[in-house]
């Protein structure tokens, strides 16, 4: 859920996005939102890539 949350963010601004992230879940992000945004699309690759198997 909280994947589906943060690609939703990638309509507002990259800056935009990682300001409204949790504290929590930016804890092991990297720091620069173009880091991150490639973080988040990994995991949402895998997280779709696990559901459809």
């Amino acid at each position: 859920m909280e994947i589906l949350a943060l690609r939703r963010c990638h309509t507002a601004t990259r800056e935009q996005s990682f300001a409204m992230l949790p504290a929590s879940m930016r804890r092991g992000l990297p720091r620069t939102p173009d880091g991150w945004l490639r973080q988040v699309d990994r995991m949402a690759l895998g997280a779709h890539a696990g559901a459809a198997s």
